[in-house]
């Protein structure tokens, strides 16, 4: 019961006080809409008279108190003051009384002060007000679509000019999906496309999986399915995790004069094998609860021979100190954190309205800033004899959860498994599938270098992948890293365009037939309903389910 009534008068003096907010905050028009509990009446003088018993505790009598005080402050009688009302002093209560209200006298002037309102119109019955008809939704609609059916004499209106820069936020794991098929970013990006695969009855043909869900908007792949396996992004984070707290780091300086900060000299020993660290990264992943016990297991071993593989390659044995073909490593960084703004400068670019109806302003576009903002897998810093370098390597795990590591492509004509150079076909194809992806980090390290004098700059090496399947540590080519760079800026450049007048752009065309393993890895392929295609295949329902008919 004491908690109703302390409830009770909690609510009351909430109430109170977004009455008091109301009356002290109002700037153009305040409205009150109540009733008294006793019936007003309306004379042959139009004059009403309204009975009140106020004992000063809820709205109506706040009100009143207000207007009272309102009206000694000016100096007029009003109807509600009383006898007896002093300008200062405490004001008595109403009590029970009838109120003689001139609604018409009230409405040429308030009686309060100069600086408040001052007039006070009362509606006292529904009469005082103009009688109109309802209407349904369905009519007003109606009366609109007529209205606009209806011939306008076109004004020639002037045109304001607005200048615009627009921000154009991107990922750097999704350039070369884009570059690949330009289409694919125009459908999501500009159609608004959801990028997930079609699917009408896909509850019975299969359940999704963590790969299938996953927002692909960047322009991400699809990865193959394979059983007894977490997805290939839990088994990737599992396994990049395990490198980025476990990588050995020397932390020894090796050159004068280019100077790095401390974050690059966490010493630290080879910690992949240590079983605490292994265990930290598997369970890190929410999927690995999900697995059966043989699945864990299997999983497991398989984290431990990736991580045998690289600690015996060529960047294991780096970062373990040791010289090979000439290079040093002094320091790392893992999980390292970027950011890069791209700027794209137009001259007289007006963006295309999106329908022909005459616009008020027009927009002209001065430039389109793109900006990427990230995490590169790792950084290293080190010396070739006396030359200073940095280079970013990017971990990928593709291929890792093969039932038998020798038998990947990638295993094909290891003959040098030590040399940083691509050895066989399916390396130079790892590396021209994420070639944009690792320009655009060596970017991000050579405008940083770019800041200090000439003399303390080290020089930015091409790009490398870390292979997990083989263990492997593949640079990049020159003249790939060269090229690489000029299609970057390239499709940056159309990706601004886009951004810059985006209905003035024509629509990209399908890819070729020969580009179907292209298509093949893009959600609007895959799917009950086919959205997209190489020219020449039909679109639509899949041929799948049309046998189901």
């Amino acid at each position: 019961m004491l908690a109703e009534q302390m409830n009770k008068a909690q609510n009351q003096a909430e109430l109170r006080r977004q009455f008091y907010v109301a009356l002290t905050r109002v700037r153009d028009r305040l409205i009150f809409v109540g009733s008294p509990n006793i019936a007003c009446s309306l004379n042959e003088s139009s004059m009403i008279s309204m009975k009140v018993n106020s004992k000063g505790n809820n709205m109506g009598d706040l009100m009143l108190d207000g207007f009272r005080y309102m009206g000694l402050n000016s100096g007029s009688e009003q109807c509600w003051s009383l006898e007896g009302d002093v300008l200062g002093e405490r004001l008595a209560e109403y009590g029970e009384q009838v109120l003689e209200i001139d609604p018409f006298a009230l409405y040429q002037g308030s009686g309060f002060m100069e600086d408040a309102v001052q007039e006070l119109r009362l509606y006292h019955h529904p009469d005082c007000f103009a009688i109109q008809t309802p209407t349904s939704v369905l009519s007003n609609w109606l009366t609109i679509e007529q209205r606009l059916s209806e011939p306008v004499e076109a004004d020639e209106l002037e045109q304001r000019k607005v200048r615009q820069s627009p921000t154009l936020r991107m990922t750097a794991h999704g350039l070369d999906t884009t570059n690949s098929c330009r289409r694919r970013y125009w459908l999501t990006h500009i159609k608004g496309w959801q990028s997930e695969a079609f699917n009408i009855n896909w509850s019975s043909n299969y359940g999704l999986n963590e790969d299938e869900t996953k927002d692909r908007s960047s322009g991400e792949d699809f990865e193959k399915v394979t059983t007894g396996w977490p997805s290939a992004t839990s088994f990737g984070s599992m396994f990049h995790r395990l490198v980025e707290i476990g990588l050995a780091n020397p932390a020894e300086k090796k050159s004068e004069g280019f100077d790095l900060g401390p974050i690059w000299f966490n010493r630290q020993k080879n910690l992949l094998l240590s079983s605490k660290e292994i265990n930290d990264a598997i369970h890190s992943q929410t999927e690995w609860h999900l697995l059966s016990p043989e699945e864990q297991q299997q999983t497991r071993m398989r984290i431990v021979e990736l991580a045998t593989l690289l600690s015996e390659g060529s960047l294991g044995r780096l970062v373990d100190g040791e010289e090979i073909n000439g290079h040093q490593i002094e320091g790392l960084r893992t999980e390292a954190s970027f950011f890069f703004d791209h700027e794209v400068t137009f001259e007289g670019c007006i963006r295309t309205p999106v329908t022909q109806l005459n616009q008020l302003h027009i927009s002209l576009i001065e430039s389109v800033n793109i900006l990427f903002e990230g995490q590169a897998d790792l950084a290293i810093a080190g010396v070739e004899g006396k030359v200073p370098w940095l280079q970013v390597v990017d971990l990928k795990t593709s291929g890792a959860r093969e039932n038998v590591l020798e038998d990947h492509p990638l295993y094909e004509t290891l003959s040098e498994p030590l040399s940083l150079n691509p050895q066989n076909d399916a390396e130079r194809q790892m590396l021209q599938n994420h070639r944009l992806q690792l320009t655009l980090y060596s970017l991000v390290f050579r405008r940083q270098e770019e800041q200090k004098p000439i003399h303390q700059r080290r020089e930015i090496r091409p790009p490398a992948l870390l292979i997990a399947t083989t263990g492997r540590y593949v640079q990049m080519p020159e003249k790939m890293f060269e090229d690489a760079e000029k299609e970057l800026m390239g499709l940056l450049g159309w990706m601004a365009d886009l951004a810059a007048d985006p209905n003035g752009m024509s629509e990209p065309k399908r890819l070729p037939m020969e580009s179907i393993d292209v298509c093949k890895k893009c959600p609007f392929f895959k799917g009950d309903v086919r959205m997209c295609a190489p020219e020449g295949m039909e679109l639509g329902i899949t041929a799948y389910l049309s046998s189901q008919e």
